[in-house]
């Protein structure tokens, strides 16, 4: 039987691309750029942790989203969880903290409505 055998990219539909790409750069640190060709936003996260590059894309939805939550959720790596999600919360986006048994988990949405999960590991303990 044929399987899947690993994710080429991340895509997200938006009513405003341009906006959403944007708030992504500016909150997330996903620098994407628009192809003149098709109106679409395009960029890569690259995985430290397994070498892979994800591509991810920001399209414009062929018809209007209606508002409200989505239900599909991306969950993102990343490198300061303190750090990062002192950022968001210092300006004002709401974020849902929790701690599992193997890492601490950050919740949000994106203006369109998109949840975004954010994970980070234990920090190993530091020998005395």
């Amino acid at each position: 039987m044929a399987r899947i055998v690993g994710v080429n990219a991340l895509v997200l539909y938006a009513n405003e691309p341009a906006a959403l790409a944007q708030w992504y750069e500016k909150w997330l640190g996903i620098t994407t750029l628009e192809n003149a060709d098709d109106g679409n936003w395009y960029g890569e996260i690259d995985d430290d942790h397994t070498g892979l590059t994800f591509q991810f894309a920001i399209y414009k939805a062929p018809e209007p989203l209606a508002a409200g939550a989505r239900s599909t959720m991306i969950t993102y790596r990343v490198d300061d969880y303190d750090l990062f999600v002192g950022g968001l919360e210092r300006a004002g986006i709401a974020v849902e903290r929790e701690l599992a048994d193997y890492g601490r988990f950050a919740r949000l949405r994106d203006p369109e409505g998109n949840p975004i999960e954010l994970w980070a590991p234990f920090a190993p303990p530091q020998p005395d």
